[in-house]
């Protein structure tokens, strides 16, 4: 855990409980009503299993009453953003969708500059489930199993809240709070400002 989602964390549970949210079962995930979803977004990104994988990692701050997700920048490029344009978005209130598709397309260069290289761009699990990866920092044709992984994972995790009943709060780190970037706010923990951005979000 890096130090911007320490740093949230201890503002987030200043506030909330801390209580760990359990995931449902690959059965429950893939057999959801939004099991369409999951299986185009896996065969988007060339998928190579027949059952789309269901083991993401741990939440990132999991309260009593919500999630949250803290989104640095490894998490905006053009894979992120097709998983944005599926219609599974088109009710989801917990992160402006507007916003993060234009960090998608505008930041991707902060993307590659932090995700270009090692295990970030690509591992055995990867390349297990997706497509070979090209070149390291090379975006054209198949690009890196790695980023899709991790697009995959993100919109899974906002289908599984869905499943859950449980809302999951997207943060990034390019939000900005009082004309000052979260990541500003967190690089510098300032949790006055820090706080109210919070309290403001739970709403």
């Amino acid at each position: 855990m890096g130090r911007r989602q320490n740093n949230l964390k201890k503002i987030v549970h200043s506030i909330c409980e801390e209580e760990k949210q359990l995931k449902p079962s690959s059965s429950e995930i893939l057999t959801s009503k939004y099991s369409n979803h999951i299986f185009e977004a896996y065969s988007f990104f060339e998928g190579k299993l027949n059952v789309p994988p269901t083991g993401f990692g741990p939440w990132d701050i999991s309260t009593n009453k919500f999630i949250i997700e803290l989104d640095e920048e490894r998490h905006f490029n053009r894979y992120r953003f097709s998983t944005l344009e599926s219609p599974f978005y088109k009710k989801y209130e917990y992160f402006s969708l507007t916003d993060y598709k234009a960090y998608c397309k505008e930041k991707e260069k902060n993307c590659l500059k932090a995700a270009q290289f090692g295990g970030n761009w690509k591992n055995n699990s990867t390349e297990k489930h997706f497509c070979k990866s090209n070149l390291n920092g090379v975006l054209d044709d198949n690009g890196s199993s790695r980023w899709k992984q991790r697009a995959y994972y993100d919109f899974l995790k906002d289908i599984t809240s869905k499943i859950l009943k449980v809302p999951l709060i997207r943060i990034s780190v390019y939000d900005t709070y009082k004309g000052i970037t979260i990541d500003q706010l967190l690089e510098t923990n300032t949790e006055s400002l820090l706080l109210e951005f919070v309290n403001e979000r739970i709403k």
